[in-house]
């Protein structure tokens, strides 16, 4: 069980390392040649983080709850 508190530091920490995420995957899609990779290692953990803001953000509209990790 979460608190709320607890709920909205993750989804904060999730904000950051989405835009890190960003950032790199602009690098990498620059740089020559492409590198797919990096930019295909980068997609996979955006949609991981996707699936976890998703479920943290049903648990705060829940009022808390089980947020899965």
């Amino acid at each position: 069980m979460y608190d709320l508190v607890a709920l909205n530091a993750e989804l904060d920490r999730c904000k950051v390392e989405l835009k890190v995420l960003d950032k790199q995957i602009d690098l990498a899609a620059a740089s020559k040649p492409v590198d797919i990779v990096e930019i295909e290692r980068i997609a996979r953990r955006v949609r991981e983080l996707s699936e976890h803001v998703e479920a943290l953000t049903d648990a705060i509209v829940q009022g808390g709850g089980n947020a899965q990790h």
